[in-house]
């Protein structure tokens, strides 16, 4: 299976953090700022030879460092409600790609 979790993963936050323009039209994020989190994440996530132990690295980074770059960006009214908005989106999601 190699890496597709984590792009499988990765698309859908990704979308799931487009859709916050629907809250507040000045949330909107390209694609190419979250390419460059993404890479980031690559580099600076903890490396292993184990392919599982390394999907689980970057998978929690990435989540982790998406995370906090976009709540920093959200007014505090919008912060639980676009939280709620994106994990509601990624476990309705989820079993449909899979």
């Amino acid at each position: 299976m190699g890496y597709k979790p984590i792009a499988i993963h990765s698309t859908i936050l990704f979308f799931s953090i487009a859709d916050l323009a629907n809250i507040e039209p000045m949330y909107q994020y390209s694609l190419m700022w979250f390419i460059n989190l993404f890479c980031l994440s690559i580099e600076n996530a903890e490396k292993s030879e184990d392919l599982k132990k390394r999907l689980d690295n970057l998978y929690h980074h990435f989540t982790y460092s998406l995370y906090c770059n976009v709540c920093r960006s959200l007014f505090e009214k919008d912060k639980v409600t676009a939280e709620i908005f994106c994990v509601l989106k990624h476990h309705i999601l989820k079993p449909i790609i899979f």
